[in-house]
């Protein structure tokens, strides 16, 4: 029993911020943020006794097939391989993400989907937009990982098959 976490590498790696003119100070306290994410991920490990596995971005992926280059990882399973994602998304229970093009994944397969953003993390000019554009595109409200409770969290794993529908044959 797993969980897929597909990781985008902010804040921890800096990516286009400097790109898209961010600072890479922007992000704010980035250990506080990790912590938060993990125990997140605890809780949810503990829900639906299942691991939850780390996906890095592609730009991201350590050659050691389990070993984030992200140290805030180094207690979760990380799975670098490049056909990680069409391997492991057809038997995941769920997928969590902030926003990514790899909800191709979980909308191809029809498996739910928990966007999370946390209330207490700064983020680049784009990404919250990105990740309420995409809630609203496949149905679904993010949860807010500091801010959030069982039913909460079970409530947002329920797919609309038919903006998944659409997603797919608009996007995809």
């Amino acid at each position: 029993r797993y969980i897929l976490y597909i990781d985008n590498g902010a804040p921890y790696f800096t990516g286009d911020a400097h790109f898209k003119g961010d600072s890479t100070s922007y992000f704010g306290n980035i250990s506080k943020y990790y912590k938060n994410l993990n125990n997140f991920f605890d809780k949810l490990e503990k829900i639906f006794k299942a691991k939850i596995i780390v996906i890095p971005h592609p730009k991201y992926k350590s050659p050691l097939k389990f070993k984030s280059l992200n140290p805030y990882f180094k207690k979760r399973r990380v799975n670098n391989d490049y056909n990680a994602l069409p391997l492991l998304t057809p038997n995941c229970l769920f997928f969590i993400q902030k926003h990514s093009t790899a909800v191709a994944f979980p909308i191809f397969f029809k498996k739910p989907i928990m966007l999370i953003y946390s209330s207490q993390q700064k983020y680049a000019r784009e990404d919250i937009d990105s990740l309420f554009y995409l809630s609203k595109s496949i149905g679904l409200k993010p949860i807010d990982i500091m801010n959030c409770n069982q039913r909460k969290i079970k409530k947002s794993l329920k797919i609309n098959k038919k903006k998944y529908d659409k997603f797919k044959y608009t996007f995809l």
